[in-house]
């Protein structure tokens, strides 16, 4: 199954998250908190974690860009 491109809003829908954690600590958290463990992901997620995650990275190694951009 081939899984289109997401863009930031989509995969947090995907991933049960309102805003854009601020560091991978609480990216962690709030995935725990509405992810069950006892589910296994499917591709959609993965792709979508990966895409939160690379912008989680942009703001921590830039916090005064936009992500908007």
């Amino acid at each position: 199954m081939t899984v289109h491109s997401l863009d930031l809003p989509e995969a947090l829908t995907l991933l049960d998250l309102d805003d854009l954690p601020e560091d991978f600590g609480e990216l962690s958290r709030q995935v725990a908190w509405h992810q069950p463990a006892t589910q296994p992901w499917g591709e959609s997620e993965t792709q979508a974690y990966r895409v939160v995650w690379e912008a989680v990275e942009q703001h921590v190694e830039h916090p005064d860009e936009s992500l908007s951009g």
